[in-house]
């Protein structure tokens, strides 16, 4: 495949609306964090997982109704949806708290740390909305 083809592929509407909620998400995700963690002195973990609960509402709210465009409106499907986008983001929580436990044990600043580890948190997400959650049904 050529570069332009791939090009074209990769950097589509549904990609860069994506990565445009996904900046929205983390900052949200970043500014809870920030606050519970350098402003009320809460722990790295407790602070990181409010923040992950309300990042994600924000990302499955965008993902569902702008970036994957999925109108489904059975209460069933809805909840299907609900608990395999939650499921799948319950993953990268789990490995976003590892690895701020072990930047807190290198003293790293954490704002850094989650800068980091969202790079690949976003790429794992995304893969999992499409391929899994927001996946488009041919009958």
């Amino acid at each position: 495949m050529k570069f332009k083809e791939l090009f074209k592929k990769v950097c589509n509407k549904e990609t860069i609306l994506y990565v445009i909620f996904g900046v929205i998400t983390t900052v949200v995700d970043f500014a809870v964090f920030s606050a519970l963690y350098y402003c009320l002195h809460l722990n790295e973990i407790f602070s990181n997982t409010v923040a992950w609960i309300v990042a994600v509402v924000v990302a499955f709210i965008t993902n569902k109704m702008i970036v994957f465009n999925c109108k489904k409106h059975s209460a069933g499907e809805l909840f299907k949806e609900i608990v395999s986008f939650t499921l799948a983001r319950v993953v990268s929580l789990v490995i976003t708290d590892i690895f701020l436990v072990f930047a807190a044990n290198i003293n790293m600043n954490m704002i850094f740390a989650k800068a980091v580890i969202s790079v690949a948190v976003v790429i794992m997400n995304y893969i999992f909305s499409k391929l899994f959650i927001f996946r488009s049904r041919r009958i």
